[in-house]
């Protein structure tokens, strides 16, 4: 995953997401989202009918995408996006109904044909790693290997204060031997 200035191609085998961040969304639900992806993935579906009366009656393949987070139905919910004709592109949104996210799906699976009247094709797909996001205004916030936040009193057990003769500080990881990350 990537933070809220890029977007993110998730691939399996015959299907792939492109994520792409709200440069609005905050933060904390930007990385809940990445957060969710990487640990419980994504299930992207595809199915393809043969419609004999479509296209006058020459027949055509009927297309459907679904997109479904796993484990995450609680905190964000998936809507197709209106204004897409293809049905590829999904809205995430979180609990209040902010866009947290905007989805397009790709296919390279074959489509439904008059010989072969039913494709369909299902793939579960997680991120390897996740990015924290860095929204502009917004207080910078630490997290661990496990992508939990940590609390600003318990930054001391993570990071200590680096400072340099002209007076700036940045946190610092503590060594591997406090066993944090």
């Amino acid at each position: 995953m990537t933070d809220a200035a890029g977007a993110t191609k998730l691939t399996n085998n015959k299907l792939s997401a492109t994520f792409a961040f709200e440069a609005t969304a905050d933060g904390d639900s930007q990385n809940e989202l990445a957060k969710a992806i990487k640990n419980q993935g994504i299930t992207l579906n595809y199915t393809s009918t043969w419609d004999a009366t479509a296209n006058t009656g020459a027949g055509a393949a009927v297309d459907k995408y679904t997109l479904t987070l796993n484990g995450a139905e609680s905190s964000f919910k998936v809507v197709a996006d209106s204004a897409d004709t293809d049905g590829k592109t999904f809205l995430i949104n979180d609990a209040n109904g902010n866009k947290i996210a905007t989805v397009t799906i790709e296919n390279s699976a074959d489509a439904a044909t008059k010989t072969n009247t039913s494709v369909s094709v299902s793939e579960k797909i997680t991120a390897a790693n996740a990015k924290a996001a860095k929204v502009a205004g917004e207080e910078a916030a630490y997290y661990d290997r496990d992508g939990n936040k940590i609390a600003a009193n318990a930054l001391d057990d993570y990071f200590s204060v680096a400072a340099k003769s002209s007076g700036w500080r940045w946190p610092v990881p503590l060594s591997a031997s406090r066993k944090r990350f």
